[in-house]
């Protein structure tokens, strides 16, 4: 839609917002909600720790779940049900995308359902012409690696993500596993066709459950004794793109797309 400027937040009217790929590598995220804390007007709600189901809200509504946002990745839906249930129960890792947008106001109603808040799109990295590779490696406290690894060229890209980690408490861990694929050519001057696929798995132990006082004096605020919920989850997507650039002013974008969201909570 327009060229960010490099290393800020950028604000385009009332209604744009853009983090920049320097901006979101500079930073270090960790999780989508370090990242959008990062723009005015954005609440996002912590729950595990992770940013595995991100409670995301515009200009004060609701963010349980982001039922008010509609998520897109590269200009389209992420929800398992956008048009019905638009809870966010399945959401990317941060580490593959390159920039993200985050839109309100009269921006948003090209964009289709559940946009009452406002719409967030995140944007994958363009895959380059000439092989490239990238592998990251990170560790912390409570058993947390990241191994994040990006393939790429001759217009074809490869993202693969490794992330777990234990939670704040005990019988609390998480582990996921996402592979992106993205693919793009030109097929006529002014017409390109980009091709994605993706599978994403998770497996958690994350509780809603909380402790009392007497469990907290007596045990300690790590306890938790919830050892059996958990979450599974998988996720396939696929997405067929043709973008036509006719002149200066009109664009012309067709999207076909399919996923598959299956969880045993």
């Amino acid at each position: 839609l327009y060229e960010p400027t490099a290393g800020r937040v950028v604000i385009e009217g009332e209604d744009i917002a853009t983090l920049d790929a320097e901006t979101l590598r500079e930073s270090r995220t960790l999780t989508v909600n370090e990242a959008l804390r990062k723009v005015p007007g954005v609440y996002a709600r912590d729950e595990e720790g992770l940013g595995l189901r991100p409670n995301i809200g515009l200009r004060g509504l609701n963010p349980t779940r982001s039922t008010k946002m509609l998520l897109l990745e590269d200009g389209i839906p992420l929800a398992y049900a956008p048009y019905g249930d638009n809870a966010s129960y399945y959401h990317p890792p941060i580490d593959r995308f390159d920039r993200i947008e985050i839109l309100k106001g009269a921006a948003v109603n090209q964009y289709g359902p559940q946009t009452v808040g406002g719409v967030i799109n995140y944007i994958t990295p363009t895959p380059a012409e000439e092989p490239s590779a990238m592998l990251r490696a990170t560790a912390g406290n409570r058993d947390y690696t990241n191994l994040h690894g990006r393939f790429g060229g001759y217009g074809l890209q490869l993202d693969v993500v490794d992330k777990r980690g234990d939670g704040a408490r005990d019988n609390i861990n998480s582990e996921l596993q996402d592979l992106n694929l993205k693919y793009l050519t030109e097929i006529a001057p002014g017409q390109t066709l980009i091709a994605r696929f993706n599978r994403y798995q998770e497996s958690s132990d994350i509780t809603y459950s909380g402790i009392t006082d007497a469990e907290l004096a007596r045990f300690g605020h790590r306890y938790n004794p919830f050892d059996n919920d958990t979450f599974d989850t998988e996720r396939l997507g696929t997405s067929f793109t043709h973008r036509w650039q006719a002149n200066d002013r009109t664009t012309l974008t067709t999207n076909a797309y399919f996923s598959r969201f299956s969880r045993d909570w």
